[in-house]
């Protein structure tokens, strides 16, 4: 259950409001003691539920949990209604785990904050503020900022000139944003840095030098970045992240990096500068990207995996340097057998 210390919890819910919520009909198959108006008050690990809660499976493989529960409703893939438990009231569906996050959210919202400007704030005099704002103490904002309506600014953060953040965006504690654009409904967590300078020395034989950053940072709508997060703005061009693109904690996305729409960067994850990555991209975690590189839509790239060259769409790849993961699967077990021998 959720520490009610940190979290508000709204319901119970009964059955059918449950269905509504995810816009399914109530299950054909209920137990011999089904009560319409019984309500049921709270999502919780399915290995700890009771009657009184509600629980997922999200991948068939994890049926045998299912066998065992005793929660009162389980939301489950459609291809486990064979396996549904005398007591348990079961919802098939095709998308368990995102029907699970908006039973979850019915049950937590997310808590919005009051207008409200720090005194500790420092706030330039050319910065436009939108409405019901949520500005927390020792923030620092910069000379042209603009801020939208209903964004929150938590403490320590600091917003340099010319920033330009949306509507329903979170910017979390001791976030540093410079030469950004930040679109609607847009998460930063803390101590994400967005647009810093990337340090890109050259040397030729007259000796070293630096060349100067003068591209920005663009983030799409209903970006979620993760903390401790750093995204280089570009070099000449910008650095793009697309629409709902997720981005884990510690991610280093290096200068004019371009990443398309819904894709998935887990921790620890690098990509060197002026890569372009297409839509619906997962990269797993401690996975490196070196520079100048196209990765098509659609790809998959496994965890811990170096990417030296381009990736066509559609392609799942793993190991150092990447290959096709049913290769490197099949390397990584005869590697393991002429060790055994």
């Amino acid at each position: 259950m959720a520490d009610s210390r940190f979290y508000k919890r709204l319901g119970p819910f009964t059955l059918e409001e449950l269905c509504k919520l995810i816009g399914s009909e109530v299950p054909s198959i209920l137990p011999t003691n089904y009560d319409p108006l019984k309500k049921y008050t709270d999502v919780v690990k399915i290995e700890l539920a009771t009657q009184e809660h509600i629980a997922v499976i999200h991948v068939a493989r994890h049926k045998e949990l299912l066998s065992n529960t005793k929660a009162g409703i389980c939301i489950i893939p459609k291809g486990l209604m064979k396996s549904i438990p005398q007591n348990t009231i079961c919802i098939p569906t095709d998308t368990p785990f995102r029907d699970y996050a908006t039973i979850l959210s019915a049950f937590y919202p997310k808590q919005t904050l009051p207008q409200y400007q720090d005194p500790t704030a420092r706030i330039h005099p050319t910065a436009k503020i939108g409405q019901n704002v949520h500005i927390a103490p020792y923030v620092i904002i910069g000379r042209d900022v603009i801020i939208k309506d209903n964004t929150e600014i938590h403490p320590h953060s600091i917003i340099e000139q010319g920033v330009q953040i949306g509507q329903y965006c979170s910017i979390g504690a001791h976030c540093h944003l410079s030469h950004c654009l930040i679109s609607d409904k847009v998460t930063l967590a803390t101590g994400v840095k967005l647009g810093q300078s990337t340090l890109e020395s050259y040397s030729d034989k007259t000796g070293t030098f630096s060349l100067p950053q003068v591209g920005r940072v663009f983030v799409g709508q209903n970006v979620d970045v993760g903390a401790n997060t750093v995204i280089d703005r570009g070099s000449i061009g910008d650095t793009v992240i697309g629409d709902f693109t997720s981005i884990y904690s510690n991610v280093s996305i290096g200068h004019g990096v371009a990443i398309g729409r819904r894709c998935t960067l887990v921790s620890q994850v690098g990509i060197a500068g002026n890569t372009v990555i297409g839509d619906n991209v997962f990269i797993g975690g401690q996975a490196g990207v070196a520079d100048h590189l196209k990765i098509g839509s659609n790809v998959f790239i496994a965890g811990k995996s170096g990417i030296a060259k381009n990736i066509e769409s559609g392609q799942k790849v793993g190991g150092i340097p990447a290959i096709p993961i049913k290769q490197w699967h099949r390397q990584t077990l005869m590697m393991k057998k002429l060790l055994e021998s």
